[in-house]
């Protein structure tokens, strides 16, 4: 008689994770995960047809648990500025833990697979740009009204979005001269 495992999917996904977290997304070897999850190899096959499907499930449990957690610890108390300053330390540390071994691998993938994992962090930065678009509204009272005269609130936004990711992609933890520049763009009267 076989054993019946209480959720296969999240096991499965929990040990990868593990896995990809001490060995990297290449570490990834469905016979590996499936001693570790001391269960057969076909099983794992039933919830992840290929190991670029475990690999994406990753990869999307590693975005929604950096906006889970984000959300749970993220305060509206603060400013427009020091607000954008903590989201960006709170993900530029969430990334590190993972940067130094997974960019290297997702760049390794193939161009079909990196278009699958592509896909996936959309529509997760899709949810990002709608809490800056959020953040941006709630907070337009604190910006120069004449800024509006040039600019679109979607033209800014989406200008504050492109260089912080940009930076985060980098691992710049120089923010305070993206900071002081925002303010002079921002706040500034008559810029």
């Amino acid at each position: 008689m076989s054993r019946v495992i209480e959720n296969p999917t999240e096991l499965i996904l929990s040990v990868a994770k593990k896995l990809a977290s001490d060995e990297g997304l290449t570490g990834i070897n469905m016979r590996t995960v499936a001693k570790e999850c001391d269960i057969a190899l076909g099983t794992i096959y039933n919830y992840y047809p290929t190991k670029m499907d475990l690999i994406i499930a990753i990869i999307e449990s590693f975005w929604a648990e950096c906006f889970s957690s984000l959300h749970t610890s993220y305060t509206q108390d603060l400013d427009f500025f020091q607000q954008l300053e903590y989201l960006y330390f709170y993900i530029l540390k969430y990334l590190e833990q993972f940067k130094t071994n997974w960019l290297n691998d997702l760049s390794s993938l193939s161009t079909i697979h990196k278009q699958k994992g592509k896909q996936k962090e959309d529509e997760y930065m899709s949810h990002f740009i709608d809490l800056f678009t959020r953040l941006f509204q709630a907070h337009k009272h604190e910006f120069d009204p004449s800024l509006f005269n040039t600019f679109t609130e979607d033209e800014l936004t989406h200008f504050i979005f492109s260089n912080f990711m940009m930076m985060l992609k980098n691992g710049d933890p120089n923010y305070e001269f993206f900071n002081s520049l925002l303010k002079r763009i921002l706040i500034s009267k008559g810029a």
